[in-house]
């Protein structure tokens, strides 16, 4: 390189000037044709012999009339006329731009998407939970229910509180849920729910009244109170009211299902063209940070190389483009024209100290303009690299930030999948204590049946009872009547009797006897008929008893049916919650394997970010060669 550098000063003490192609090379040891052959002239007189670099010449670019006049490089004018240069910062900056605009798109769609999820998570959440609540009323409305015919079925007040303890404890169970219920519903659904709860508050007041009825006066005042048919219809709309509620809130997790598949769809397509313009964005700046600026000064460094060396050069690459490469490339253009205008005048100064004094003094007026202008090209595309290195350090810092917020967002979306799994477990055990519940309604119902056929039977009996104590007493009143007689016929007797004197004292003794065994059988048959009066009245008080048996028992095993009806509805709804809350789990797994994919994509966008960091620093390690390169060039310039 040093002899090089020595070669190319010599050229310039020399004064060298060929043409392109094979033109002239004048020198001190005569003249050159062509790039090889010295013609056979002498040196002049009173000149130095030649020196051995003499015979070396600078290959240059054809110079036009104009441009050997003014020194300037014809690409350097045709650039001269461009209008509204653009910048390397603005271009690689607008690059960037893209880059980091299509990763806070793409970091954006997950956060949308993930936030969204979320919320339909906590949707599907208090649907399942009002659901559960809902039918956990129902099933607290019918058990208190069963619970207050216990009490109306009760001997006394003190058999009642067998029934009055678990129904209170029920009264307070639904207390306490209406407000948990309440604390489920939305600004927007309070007032609807509203509705549902005055109805629950009279059905706790109602039945806690019903209580204290049954403790103070009885059971038989809880009867009158509570068994009716304004309060049977009261309690038969609670329970429509209740379903319709569990029924809207079915309807509404179908739809936030529905929804949420939707958004699982477009999340996945818009994650695919937020990964797409990632990619094109960091594609476009690195094909424009290698093609506008690495490539480019690279070659004009080899330029300045080859034009150190002496070297023949060609075309000067980048004249054509419009931002600070470009600018240099028409500088170094300037340059080179100057060097071979100076050959020139150096040549002409042979002849004339004074032309030759004007041209140094040009020469070198052009060489301090060049060294300002390749200053000021070299200080603003080190600006420009400084530049690019911090967007790219800051684009690194966003997908790195990026990649802790997707990691983070997997963690939530797995909460939220573990939270949903322990809703459906609830959801089933609710669906295990609901098929024993009936199982055992079922079994309650078997045993009302039964107890209704032996009420129906010991009616029929009762009745034959009846009966035949009905036919006694005509027995008795004909008994009676015999008596009757017979004492009639004794009285005869005793008077024929005594008509006939002593012949007829036997006769007497026989019809006293007589007589008295008449009285005794009607004394005997009026006990009789007493018994048996009290016996029918009793007989009438035990049918009467047994109807009032029988019809509650028809009305209890009614009640059964429909309860057991209800049980199949809540193990039927219970199961579907149980469905819908595993395809939430599901679906949550999905969104935490989603954000994996944007974990990896926030990765890979970190990647290309150091990437570009990479490109940067070595963007600015070559702006910073050049920059040597120009200075040791200048150096060499003013040591020739």
């Amino acid at each position: 390189m040093g002899d090089d550098r020595e070669g190319a000063a010599a050229r310039m003490r020399s004064g060298v000037a060929c043409r392109r192609g094979g033109g002239l090379a004048v020198g001190h040891g005569g003249v050159r044709t062509g790039w090889g052959r010295r013609s056979q002239s002498s040196p002049a007189p009173g000149r130095p012999p030649p020196s051995p670099m003499a015979g070396r010449s600078v290959p240059i670019n054809p110079l036009t009339p104009s441009s050997r006049r003014t020194g300037e490089h014809p690409s350097l004018a045709e650039g001269s006329s461009m209008v509204g240069p653009r910048k390397i910062s603005t271009q690689i900056f607008g690059a960037f731009a893209m880059f980091a605009l299509a990763a806070f798109v793409a970091v954006g769609i997950g956060a949308h998407a993930l936030s969204r999820y979320a919320a339909m998570t906590s949707e599907m959440e208090a649907v399942t939970q009002r659901t559960v609540l809902a039918e956990r009323m129902d099933g607290l409305v019918n058990a208190i229910v069963m619970e207050s015919r216990g009490i109306y079925m009760s001997a006394d007040a003190q058999d009642a509180e067998r029934f009055a303890l678990p129904l209170l404890a029920d009264l307070a169970q639904m207390k306490r849920l209406v407000g948990e219920w309440r604390a489920l519903h939305g600004p927007q659904e309070l007032a609807a729910f509203e509705a549902v709860a005055q109805q629950l508050d009279d059905f706790i007041a109602f039945r806690t009244e019903l209580v204290k009825r049954g403790r103070e006066a009885g059971p038989a005042a809880a009867n009158a109170f509570g068994n009716n048919e304004d309060n049977r219809s009261n309690r038969q709309a609670l329970n429509t009211a209740l379903r319709d509620v569990a029924r809207l809130n079915e309807s509404r997790a179908a739809a936030t299902d529905a929804e949420r598949d939707v958004l699982q769809s477009h999340s996945l397509w818009l994650q695919a063209v937020g990964v797409l313009l990632i990619a094109a964005g960091l594609a476009v700046a690195l094909t424009l940070v290698h093609f506008r600026v690495a490539r480019p000064l690279r070659g004009l460094a080899k330029t300045m190389q080859r034009l150190a060396a002496g070297q023949e050069v060609g075309t000067i690459p980048s004249v054509n483009q419009r931002d600070e490469v470009g600018d240099m490339a028409r500088s170094l253009a300037v340059f080179h024209d100057t060097a071979v205008a100076r050959a020139a005048l150096e040549a002409d100064a042979k002849s004339a100290d004074s032309a030759r004094v004007r041209r140094q003094a040009k020469r070198e007026d052009l060489t301090a303009e060049f060294n300002i202008r390749i200053d000021r090209v070299l200080d603003t595309v080190r600006i420009s690299a400084d530049e690019m290195e911090e967007t790219a350090r800051s684009l690194n810092a966003v997908a790195t930030s990026a990649t802790s917020q997707a990691k983070e967002a997997r963690g939530a979306a797995l909460d939220a999948s573990d939270n949903v799994r322990s809703i459906a477990a609830a959801s089933e055990q609710l669906s295990e204590s609901i098929a024993e519940i009936a199982e055992r309604i079922g079994h309650t119902d078997g045993v009302v049946r039964s107890a209704a056929g032996d009420a129906a039977r010991a009616r029929a009996n009762v009745a034959n009872l009846l009966g035949a104590s009905e036919s006694i007493a005509r027995v008795v009143g004909l008994i009676r009547e015999i008596a009757a007689q017979t004492n009639l016929l004794a009285l005869n007797a005793t008077i024929e009797a005594a008509r006939a004197g002593e012949s007829g004292r036997g006769f007497a003794v026989v019809a006293s006897e007589v007589k008295l065994l008449a009285s005794r059988t009607a004394q005997a048959t009026d006990e009789i008929a007493e018994r048996i009066a009290a016996f029918e009245s009793e007989t009438q008080g035990a049918v009467a008893a047994i109807e009032t048996i029988a019809r509650v028992m028809g009305e209890v095993a009614e009640h059964t049916v429909v309860i057991a009806g209800a049980t199949s509805q809540q193990m039927a709804a219970t199961s579907e919650i149980a469905s819908s809350a595993q395809a939430t789990a599901n679906g949550t797994a999905g969104v935490a394997r989603q954000m994996e994919d944007v974990t990896s994509t926030s990765e890979a966008a970190r990647l290309s970010a150091n990437r570009a960091l990479t490109t940067a620093e070595s963007l600015a390690r070559e702006a910073h060669a050049l920059r040597n390169a120009v200075e040791t060039f200048f150096a060499d310039m003013k040591a020739a």
